[in-house]
């Protein structure tokens, strides 16, 4: 799916909130949701925004590209992505679920299948062998520990006064990152992933 990055993903966005829109206006089909429940959609798509919002900035301050597939100069693991490898991704879809919830009619929901597809295969996909080409064990180790949209990760965040340290929830010790580390911009060593010896059978 080259063809959909010749559209950055928030490109997508507004393509899909169009046709979103539109379907709800044209054809809307059925209504699923009706006012008071209908204005919960506010949640995911503030959430969305918020989400977004901090992944941009976590990169800023890393001082790595936000535009996708530009090279990647700093693997970012920390803040909101302890717990979403894409959250930027993640936001757009909440605002585009959060529209829908809004408009509450089927037709609006439709377009987004679609873009979640577009996102997955014409970029995330692309992304993960980009970012495993420059990182390597680091960025596979990480991809390991925290799913791609959204789960519980297994890497432990705890902040002390001096050093960040990283431990992982069945006890497995990592080192520390060295002193002096940029907070955002840390090459952290994740555990090899268990893979079950004799003593396990």
């Amino acid at each position: 799916m080259g063809w959909a990055r010749r559209i950055i993903p928030p490109g997508w966005l507004l393509v899909a909130l169009l046709m979103s829109a539109g379907m709800h206006h044209w054809s809307p089909i059925d209504q699923l949701l009706s006012p008071p429940m209908s204005r919960l959609g506010v949640v995911p798509l503030a959430a969305g925004l918020l989400v977004t919002a901090a992944a941009v900035v976590a990169f800023r301050r890393a001082r790595t590209p936000v535009i996708p597939f530009e090279r990647s100069t700093t693997l970012v693991t920390d803040g909101i992505y302890l717990f979403t490898r894409n959250p930027m991704y993640l936001g757009l879809v909440l605002v585009l679920g959060g529209t829908a919830m809004l408009l509450g009619s089927i037709g609006a929901f439709l377009p987004l299948p679609p873009f979640v597809a577009i996102i997955e295969f014409g970029y995330i996909h692309a992304e993960e062998r980009f970012l495993a080409e420059i990182f390597g064990d680091d960025y596979l180790h990480y991809r390991h520990a925290v799913r791609r949209w959204l789960g519980f990760t297994q890497v432990i965040h705890k902040q002390s006064t001096k050093r960040v340290r990283y431990a992982v929830s069945h006890g497995d010790p990592i080192p520390a990152p060295p002193r002096g580390a940029e907070r955002g911009a840390r090459h952290l060593q994740f555990p090899e992933p268990h893979r079950p010896g004799a003593e396990d059978r």
